[in-house]
C-alpha cells in the first residue's frame, strides 16, 4: 500500500509526503525475531513556486531493505535533493539546476560489517516551450565517483529514485508518486 498527501498551497509553499506500509508479514509467517520484516519507503518534499522562481527539496528513505533471512542485515537507503529553476520570456524558457545525494547501506562487504556507498549527482537543464503543445528540452546530468566502503552500486539510478525535476518540483519514482 502507499499513502501520499499534498498540503494546500500556502503563499507559494507546499509540502508533500508519502509512505508505504510493509506487507511482507501478511504474505509470509514472519516473527518478531526476523530481520527486514516491514520494508518501507518514506518520502518528504517541499516546494516554493512564485512567479518565475521555483525551488524544490526532497528526501526519501528506504527502511529495512534487506533479505528476510535470519541473521541478515537490516539495510536502509536514503537520498535527498534540491533543485532550482528560473523562467524567462514569460515562463516559456526555464533554466534550472539540481543536486541529488544518495546513500546505500550495503551490509557486509569483504568481511567488513556496516558498509555503505554514497554518490552525488548534479544536473543542469533548459526547457523551452514552443508554439502550441511543443517544447524542446535539454538536460545534462553527471555523477561523482561512488564513495565509501560498500562496494559498487550499479548505474546512476540506484535505490533512491526521488529527485528534484528541472522545473523545481519533486518527483519520486519509487513510491509511484510524482508531486
Amino acid at each position: 500500500c502507499i499513502t501520499t498527501y499534498d498540503t494546500p498551497n500556502f503563499g507559494c509553499f507546499q509540502v508533500m509526503g508519502g509512505f508505504t506500509c510493509g506487507n511482507t508479514p501478511a504474505d509470509q509467517g514472519l516473527v518478531d525475531g526476523q530481520p527486514n520484516q516491514k520494508p518501507r519507503v518514506l518520502s518528504l518534499g517541499g516546494q516554493y513556486v512564485a512567479g518565475p522562481l521555483a525551488i524544490g527539496l526532497g528526501y526519501e528513505e528506504h527502511k529495512e531493505f534487506g533479505t528476510n533471512v535470519p541473521g541478515a542485515a537490516e539495510l536502509d537507503d536514503k537520498g535527498y535533493g534540491v533543485g532550482i529553476s528560473y523562467g524567462f520570456m514569460n515562463g516559456n524558457l526555464l533554466v534550472g539546476f539540481n543536486y541529488l545525494r544518495r546513500e546505500w547501506e550495503t551490509g557486509t562487504v569483504g568481511g567488513i560489517a556496516g558498509t555503505e556507498t554514497k554518490k552525488d549527482t548534479f544536473g543542469i537543464g533548459v526547457d523551452w516551450r514552443l508554439a502550441g503543445p511543443h517544447q524542446l528540452q535539454f538536460q545534462y546530468q553527471w555523477g561523482n565517483d561512488s564513495k565509501g566502503n560498500g562496494g559498487t552500486i550499479g548505474g546512476n539510478g540506484g535505490a533512491n529514485g526521488c529527485g528534484v525535476l528541472i522545473n523545481g518540483t519533486i518527483g519520486c519514482n519509487d513510491t509511484g508518486a510524482e508531486q
